[in-house]
Order: structure tokens, then C-alpha cells, then sequence
């Protein structure tokens, strides 16, 4: 059975650790959470929990989301401006490695083609 995710009352009482982690995570990368829909973070956590098997994936795993998350919404200028060309192009190599590979979000998909390698 999957652990359930809270959002909480309102989005803020009682959200589950690992929502709050992501919402860290995000910080961390320049992207204020309240910016990302509560449909994607609720989907990225579903798909790191489901990728790792474990209720917390991870801070790697989730700090990894959040990056390809942030740049995702911000764009690439945004996303560099404020983390740096370093991980920018870290982060581009990781998403144009797991396009290059055929990956997809049909059954079969997995989280670890878009952490660090």
C-alpha cells in the first residue's frame, strides 16, 4: 500500500515530510513552492516514493527533483541566474540523457534517469 500524501488544511497544517521536503528542496533551487502546482508536487513525491520503495525518498532524490522541476517552470536563463551555469548544464544533461534513452511516463518509466549519475 502507498503511503498517503497531505497537503494539509489550506495546503500548510499537516503536510506529509516528504511535501515538505520538496518544498525545501525547492527553496534551494530559487523556486518558491507556492509557484509550483500542488499537482506536480504531489506527483513528483508519488513518483520518488514509488521509484525508491521507501515512504522518504531521499534529500538526494528530492533535491534532484526539485531541480529539473525548477527548471522546468523558470526556464533555462532563470534557472542559471540563480543556480549557476554548473548545474544548469548538469541539469540539461540529465533531462537530454533520459529523452536520449527513450524514456517516457508510460509503465516502465523510472525517477533514476533524471538524478545525478
Amino acid at each position: 500500500m502507498k503511503p498517503p500524501l497531505s497537503i494539509g488544511i489550506f495546503g500548510r497544517f499537516g503536510r506529509s515530510a516528504s511535501l515538505r521536503a520538496l518544498d525545501t528542496a525547492l527553496r534551494a533551487v530559487d523556486l518558491h513552492p507556492n509557484l509550483v502546482p500542488e499537482a506536480v508536487k504531489l506527483t513528483t513525491v508519488r513518483m520518488l516514493i514509488d521509484e525508491t520503495g521507501r515512504e522518504d525518498p531521499g534529500a538526494e532524490a528530492t533535491h534532484a527533483a526539485a531541480e529539473i522541476v525548477a527548471y522546468c517552470l523558470i526556464g533555462a536563463d532563470a534557472f542559471a541566474g540563480a543556480n549557476g551555469t554548473v548545474l544548469t548544464r548538469e541539469v540539461e544533461r540529465r533531462i537530454d540523457a533520459a529523452l536520449a534513452s527513450g524514456i517516457s511516463l508510460a509503465p516502465g518509466w523510472s525517477c533514476s534517469h533524471f538524478t545525478h549519475a
